[in-house]
């Protein structure tokens, strides 16, 4: 049965909630009319009224400042975030490190409305869930570990959860198969297991399927992530 979508309040109700980010960003900091400081900071997490930053500067309770912040690898069309805010807490964390919750003061509503798109391309644990992968990767499959790889195909998307591919032959839902992804940009081939969770026919016999990778390890994980972000830089 289809579930009604969720209204633009509904959403926006959603995104007032700290949505975890994880990202750190050289931005420009206007504490004074005039030239920026250079001001890096860890994004720890993101909602419609604030951010929780963590950074090795003190900004103290109350400060109000603009702060520019660059979106590459956020998957997103803007380059920019752009901002007033104040200090409404802070807290001293170990190793010289402070955090810092910003409240937004003066948003214009274009800024808004791309912290809306970038709460809905992550998920909960503060990962890149998607974005329009537009790059030539080669996928190739096989059904048994050791076994001969099948003829390369390549990826119509990539996330870190799933990849995207279209074959002459149907897969069954369920099918677990081991899926190798020639990267690029000098870094080496990942090769995964991956469950089929959806195979649709397409036109001309061809058909579109969707595998979902299973137990990437810690080091798996990184090297995607890596990849997909280097992907974005490189649009």
């Amino acid at each position: 049965m289809n579930q009604p979508s969720a209204s633009g309040a509904e959403r926006r109700e959603h995104f007032r909630a700290p949505w975890p980010i994880n990202k750190t960003l050289q931005c420009e900091l206007y504490l004074q009319p005039g030239d920026p400081e250079i001001f890096y900071l860890h994004v720890v997490d993101l909602s419609l009224g604030g951010m929780g930053i963590n950074s090795h500067r003190d900004l103290p309770r109350e400060t109000e400042f603009r702060l520019k912040l660059p979106l590459e690898g956020f998957g997103i069309q803007a380059e920019v975030l752009d901002f007033r805010c104040r200090v409404a807490w802070r807290k001293y964390l170990l190793g010289g490190t402070w955090n810092h919750g910003l409240q937004f003061t003066t948003m214009e509503q274009e800024h808004r409305l791309t912290i809306e798109k970038i709460l809905e391309r992550f998920s909960g644990d503060g990962r890149l869930k998607s974005y329009r992968f537009n790059r030539v990767l080669p996928v190739a499959l096989r059904e048994k570990t050791e076994g001969p790889w099948m003829g390369e195909r390549y990826a119509s998307n990539l996330t870190l959860e799933a990849v995207e591919l279209r074959l002459e032959h149907p897969l069954d839902e369920g099918l677990v198969l081991q899926v190798r992804l020639a990267l690029e940009f000098g870094m080496p081939s990942l090769h995964l297991p991956a469950r089929v969770t959806h195979c649709q026919e397409l036109p001309g016999s061809r058909y579109q399927v969707k595998m979902q990778f299973q137990d990437l390890t810690p080091e798996q994980d990184k090297t995607l992530r890596t990849y997909l972000e280097r992907c974005m830089k490189a649009r």
